[in-house]
C-alpha cells in the first residue's frame, strides 16, 4: 500500500526558524544575528509593515554604532589589559603596566 502525503510547498520550507529564531535574542546575544536582523528588515520593507521595518533599522544602527563604540574602547584598552593580564600571571613585572597606562593615556588625549 502507498501512503501519498499532499501538501501545500510555501515560500519557505521550514515551518520557524526562517531568521535562525531572531524573536528570542536578547541583548546578550543579538550581535550574533546582525544577519538576520538585515534580512527581517528586509521582509518586513516587502510585507509592508513599514514603522516596524523603521524600528528594525534603529535597531540595526544602535548595534552596529556599539560594535564600533566598543572596538574603540579595546583598541584604546588592550595593551593595558594583556600587561595586568600578564603581571597577575607572573610573566611580566608591574613596570610592564605603567608603560601600558602611559601609552593609553597619550592615545585617549590625542582624541581630545
Amino acid at each position: 500500500m502507498q501512503i501519498h502525503i499532499l501538501y501545500q510547498k510555501r515560500d519557505h520550507d521550514m515551518s520557524g526558524g526562517s531568521y535562525n529564531y531572531l524573536f528570542s535574542k536578547t541583548g546578550e546575544n543579538i550581535d550574533e544575528a546582525r544577519q538576520d536582523m538585515s534580512e527581517m528588515l528586509d521582509r518586513l520593507v516587502e510585507l509592508g509593515y513599514l514603522e516596524a521595518a523603521k524600528e528594525t533599522q534603529d535597531a540595526i544602527s544602535i548595534l552596529d554604532l556599539f560594535k564600533l563604540k566598543i572596538q574603540e574602547k579595546i583598541d584604546r584598552l588592550s595593551k593595558v589589559w594583556k600587561a595586568v593580564e600578564w603581571y597577575d600571571s607572573n610573566d611580566w613585572e608591574e613596570d610592564e603596566i605603567e608603560k601600558a597606562i602611559e601609552e593609553y593615556r597619550k592615545r585617549k588625549e590625542e582624541l581630545k
